[in-house]
C-alpha cells in the first residue's frame, strides 16, 4: 500500500489550485516528506520536542562537524516511509566562506523509483537576526 498525505506545494503549503487532494504516487509522498523533515528543526513540535534536525545546535554553528551532519541527514533520510536506501551516497559540501551546507543525493524507494535531491544550496544559512 502506498502511503498518502495531503498534497502541498513546492513551498510546504496546501495545494489548493485543484481542491484538496493526495499525493497520487510513492515518489511524490516521498519527495514531499523528505522536504517536510528536513525543514523540521529539533524541539518545533510541542508535543514531542524530541523530534527534528538540531539545526541551531549542529548545524548553524561556526565550526560545524561535517561529518556529524551527514550522519543525522542520512538518518532523515533512511528514516523516511518509503525510502529502502540510497542509489548515489549523500553528499555535504560546506561552504566556509557563504556559511551555506549543499546537500546532494539519490534515494531508492520501495517501488524501485529514484528520488534525486541536487538542490543547491538545500540548507541555507539562517537569516539575519536568528
Amino acid at each position: 500500500m502506498i502511503p498518502k498525505q495531503l498534497l502541498l506545494n513546492s513551498d510546504g503549503e496546501l495545494d489548493l489550485e485543484k481542491g484538496l487532494r493526495l499525493t497520487p504516487d510513492l515518489l511524490t509522498y516521498v519527495t514531499q516528506k523528505l522536504r517536510q523533515r528536513f525543514r523540521f528543526f529539533l524541539g518545533e513540535w510541542f508535543i514531542d520536542q524530541r523530534l527534528g534536525i538540531p539545526y541551531f545546535e549542529k548545524v548553524f554553528i561556526s565550526n560545524p562537524d561535517v561529518p556529524l551532519l551527514a550522519t543525522l541527514f542520512r538518518k532523515v533520510v533512511l528514516g523516511t516511509v518509503g525510502v529502502s536506501g540510497f542509489k548515489v551516497p549523500l553528499v555535504l559540501k560546506f561552504d566556509r566562506a557563504s556559511r551555506t551546507l549543499f546537500i546532494t543525493f539519490s534515494a531508492r524507494l520501495a517501488d524501485e523509483s529514484v528520488v534525486v535531491f541536487n538542490r543547491e544550496p538545500f540548507v541555507l544559512q539562517p537569516k539575519e537576526g536568528i
